[in-house]
């Protein structure tokens, strides 16, 4: 009988419109299996198709249907969700928390590395460098054992008086008294006197002997036997001083040793026939 109702929902294909079911009176069990089948149909679906026949659709198979490929579109999107979370987790990179390495300075006074997890600046310690006469070019305010080195050698050489220097920071400073003494020392070995002590100076003043340098009146004490341009100079101004005459020498003679004397004794000084630095001063600023 279900066939035999549904088949009352198609009409000809030569109809414009299809006819709905017309009902006539059934016997109790047609009216029974009736309202069955109107269960039924009422649950169907009703789809016109082109040329206007009318066609049924299980609304269960319908929603199977529809469960079936939600679940499939469930089932993919799962299936994609799971592929997305894969793909990304892969390409995907962490960024660690940041860490840069710093320097920390040991009581050696060597940097070593170490890890920190903010940015930390080494502490600036002053390294005192141990310098070498020769491994740098030496100028005004300089300082350091290569400064040293060279005050020793323009006092040996006469170019500075003995027990000079100026320290700063445990070492001789290279003041204007030692930039005069170098340049004093570059005119006599033939150098532009610029005050700088550089490589040439040092190989010129490694085989200097001190019969070659002009030495200034004061730098040091004069005597008997001493040779030198101070001696001229000294002799100079003693006869100035004395209003003497005395040959002109480079020796310090037993003359110049009584001219000496005989200076002290007129300006109260020690008399010892020794031109020391007190005699010099005084004698410089008598005879100018």
């Amino acid at each position: 009988m279900a066939s035999a109702l549904l088949s009352l929902f198609h009409s000809s294909s030569k109809a414009d419109t299809p006819t709905a079911p017309t009902f006539n009176v059934l016997d109790d069990d047609a009216v029974e299996k009736l309202d069955a089948m109107k269960q039924r149909v009422f649950k169907n679906v009703l789809k016109m198709k082109p040329d206007g026949t009318m066609i049924s659709v299980d609304s269960h198979r319908s929603h199977s249907s529809h469960r079936s490929h939600s679940s499939h579109r469930s089932s993919s999107s799962g299936h994609n969700s799971h592929y997305s979370s894969s793909h990304y987790s892969s390409t995907t990179t962490t960024t660690p928390s940041s860490t840069k390495k710093t320097t920390t300075p040991t009581s050696s006074g060597i940097y070593t590395p170490t890890t920190s997890s903010k940015t930390v600046e080494p502490t600036k310690t002053v390294i005192s460098q141990n310098y070498s006469l020769g491994d740098r070019v030496l100028m005004y305010n300089f300082y350091g054992d290569d400064v040293d080195a060279l005050i020793n050698l323009l006092i040996q050489y006469y170019y500075l008086p003995e027990g000079y220097g100026r320290k700063f920071g445990g070492y001789y400073l290279y003041d204007e008294g030692v930039k005069y003494a170098v340049m004093h020392f570059q005119k006599d070995a033939g150098l532009e006197a610029n005050g700088c002590f550089g490589i040439a100076e040092k190989a010129s003043m490694d085989g200097w002997n001190y019969g070659k340098t002009t030495i200034e009146l004061g730098i040091r004490e004069l005597m008997i036997h001493n040779i030198g341009s101070d001696v001229t100079e000294l002799t100079r101004l003693l006869c100035v001083a004395n209003k003497v005459n005395l040959a002109s020498s480079d020796e310090y003679t037993e003359n110049v040793a009584e001219a000496v004397r005989q200076f002290q004794t007129t300006m109260g000084l020690p008399v010892t026939g020794i031109a020391d630095l007190a005699t010099i001063n005084v004698l410089k600023s008598v005879a100018k």
